[in-house]
């Protein structure tokens, strides 16, 4: 009987859970039972598959007779990998003033070029960087010995300083 009953839900297409319940012998209870009358699998039949109709082509704005059909076939979309986008490696170069250079100036400015989306730092100020990676910065010197350290960094972490020593010799 057990065999059976499971052939029958099987093609019938009742869930499995339901399968104790049918497999069970029945004892009589004295509170009603509902049990779901088995109901028949939906059978769905394939469908046709679309094929594009053909469309008349038109070789001027004038209406002609003599159009004949073409079909159109739309293009498979390709999959590409994500590119990252390429970041040039992080550069530093001081142009003036020389390193260990002596001068007569207070006030001198420090001009060089990084990448121009660079954070730099001169001494302890944040530097403007223009479009083309340009930076220039104005510190006041003390009389003898100064170093200044100029700091570039960029989004993905990298950094790079340099460390200049300007003689004030006024």
């Amino acid at each position: 009987m057990r065999k059976f009953a499971v052939l029958f839900l099987l093609f019938t297409g009742i869930s499995f859970l339901f399968l104790p319940l049918a497999c069970k012998k029945q004892q009589p209870s004295p509170t009603p039972r509902i049990t779901a009358a088995p109901t028949a699998a939906p059978v769905v039949a394939p469908t046709p598959e679309r094929t594009a109709s053909p469309s008349p082509v038109r070789t001027s704005a004038a209406p002609t007779s003599s159009a004949t059909p073409s079909r159109t076939v739309a293009p498979s979309p390709s999959v590409s990998p994500t590119q990252r986008p390429t970041v040039a490696p992080l550069t530093l170069t001081i142009d003036s003033p020389a390193a260990e250079s002596t001068v007569k100036e207070r006030t001198i400015a420090v001009r060089g070029k990084s990448n121009p989306d660079a954070v730099v730092t001169v001494g302890s100020s944040n530097v403007d960087v223009d479009e083309n990676g340009n930076f220039s910065a104005s510190v006041t010197l003390v009389e003898g010995v100064n170093v200044i350290e100029v700091l570039a960094s960029d989004l993905s972490g990298s950094s790079k300083g340099q460390v200049l020593t300007v003689i004030y010799a006024p």
